[in-house]
């Protein structure tokens, strides 16, 4: 066996200040991700849609 790498990516919670990131991940996963099973008008309606 190999010796392992030390962790690279840390899990924690979201903050505050991660809020724009976060809504460019998802805009990002919707338009890319989705574009290809959905129409443009159902990606824009996930786009606009808030929870």
């Amino acid at each position: 066996m190999t010796k392992t790498q030390p962790n690279l990516i840390k899990i924690r919670l979201a903050q505050p200040q991660d809020r724009n990131q976060l809504f460019d991940i998802r805009r990002d996963a919707i338009q890319i991700v989705c574009s290809k099973d959905y129409s443009p008008e159902q990606i824009q309606a996930l786009l606009n849609y808030t929870s």
